[in-house]
C-alpha cells in the first residue's frame, strides 16, 4: 500500500517571526497588544512578500503560538472622527498604519466601537471587548485598564516602542497629571 506523506513547509517569514516571538517570551495563553510597522518589519525580515500576505502571516503565526486561550489586540485608532463627526466600523480607516488597515478590510466585524480608540480583537474574550460600548478612552473604566487586569504584553514590530505605547496616556490619567488634560 502506498501512502502519501504531506509535509508542511513553513516559509522563511513564518520561521523568522516564530523566532522573534519566542525571543520575546510570548507563549501559549498570552494576551498580546500588537503594533506593527509593515515597511520596517518587511525590511527586517528581508522579504518581498506583499503587505496583505505578510499581515496574515504575522497574525496567524502569533495566533498559533498563543493558542485558543490567548488573545491579540491590534490598535485601529481613528482621529478623523473628531472633524468628520462620524465613525463607521468598516469604513473609518485606522491611523495606525498599513497593518491595521489591511486587517480591518477582512476583520472589521472584530473592531471595537470607540470612535477614536478602537481595536481589532482576536481570540479569547474578543466578543466581550467588541460588544462593550461603555469604555472610556483612558482611566479606571477604560479598555486600557482591562488590558492591565488581563496581563496584556505590548509587542511592537518594526517601529520604536513609543509608537505602540498609547497606554502611557492611561497611566497619566490614573496619575492625575496636569500637563495633558
Amino acid at each position: 500500500m502506498l501512502y502519501q506523506q504531506i509535509i508542511y513547509m513553513k516559509n522563511s517569514e513564518t520561521i523568522q517571526l516564530e523566532k522573534i516571538f519566542l525571543k520575546l517570551n510570548i507563549k501559549k495563553n498570552d494576551n498580546i497588544y500588537l503594533g506593527v510597522d509593515l515597511m520596517k518589519t518587511s525590511l527586517n525580515l528581508k522579504t518581498k512578500m506583499n503587505f496583505k500576505k505578510l499581515s496574515e502571516i504575522i497574525l496567524k503565526t502569533l495566533s498559533k503560538i498563543i493558542g485558543s486561550k490567548g488573545s491579540i489586540v491590534v490598535p485601529t485608532f481613528n482621529f478623523h472622527c473628531i472633524n468628520e463627526k462620524k465613525f463607521d466600523l468598516k469604513k473609518s480607516p485606522s491611523n495606525c498604519g498599513a497593518f491595521s488597515n489591511i486587517l480591518l478590510r477582512k476583520y472589521f466585524k472584530q473592531r471595537s466601537f470607540h470612535p477614536m480608540y478602537s481595536f481589532l480583537f482576536f481570540g479569547k474574550n474578543s466578543s466581550y471587548f467588541i460588544n462593550k460600548k461603555e469604555f472610556n478612552a483612558f482611566g479606571v473604566k477604560s479598555i486600557w485598564q482591562k488590558f492591565i487586569e488581563n496581563n496584556y504584553k505590548i509587542v511592537s514590530l518594526g517601529h520604536h516602542y513609543n509608537r505602540s505605547f498609547t497606554i502611557v496616556h492611561h497611566l497619566e490619567n490614573l496619575s492625575s497629571i496636569d500637563y495633558r488634560y
